[in-house]
């Protein structure tokens, strides 16, 4: 119990005051968001330190992971596409950390995998999502995020060649990302807000 009594580790207050739509909104913890700056390191490491401190002393610690261990290692599907005959899912098996993103080739066919994550390093895992896939259901869009990071780059598959195209994105970031391929997709349409800057930006990129 004594652990329960530790003092939290001090969290600077820098507050930040942006107006939107008229209605002043103050985040007083903006420099957080610097993820690789000193201060953010230094803090997320007292967190941890502090949270460590407590979940390490808590009984049975282990024979409640293998608990939870047995709930997860299940199959799971998610972001369900269709183009044509083909379904684009992500899915990950009972033994896998992260979901991979597969094809079929009609409802009953098997799953083929097309795009999976791979460890890069200690620690560091890069996550796979599908954004969006052409009307035809030859060209796949997706996400790759690496560790901790809000967003990652983004990619074009194209199925026909094999072939992988990376698309340059504003600020590297693909969060609050919305995309739309154009007439025989010959382009992908893509809207995006940028935290840094504030502002809504439109990038158009072409595919052969």
């Amino acid at each position: 119990m004594h652990q329960l009594m530790m003092t939290p580790p001090h969290s600077t207050l820098e507050p930040v005051t942006d107006v939107f739509h008229g209605v002043p909104v103050t985040d007083p913890y903006r420099w957080l968001e610097d993820q690789d700056s000193p201060r953010t390191r230094a803090w997320i490491q007292e967190q941890t330190r502090y949270a460590r401190a407590y979940l390490d002393s808590i009984p049975e610690r282990e024979r409640i992971r293998e608990r939870i261990r047995e709930f997860l290692a299940v199959e799971t599907y998610d972001s369900l596409q269709k183009a044509g005959s083909r379904y684009f899912i992500r899915k990950r098996l009972p033994d896998q950390e992260l979901p991979c993103i597969y094809m079929r080739e009609g409802a009953d066919r098997e799953d083929h995998l097309l795009i999976g994550p791979s460890k890069k390093g200690s620690g560091n895992y890069t996550a796979v999502k599908s954004s969006r896939v052409s009307p035809d259901g030859r060209l796949l869009l997706y996400e790759a995020k690496k560790g901790r990071r809000e967003g990652g780059h983004l990619s074009c598959s194209n199925l026909r060649l094999g072939s992988v195209s990376r698309i340059s994105s504003p600020a590297g970031i693909c969060a609050n990302l919305v995309s739309r391929w154009m007439a025989r997709a010959s382009a992908v349409l893509m809207t995006q807000w940028i935290r840094r800057e504030r502002t809504i930006q439109g990038e158009t990129a072409s595919h052969d």
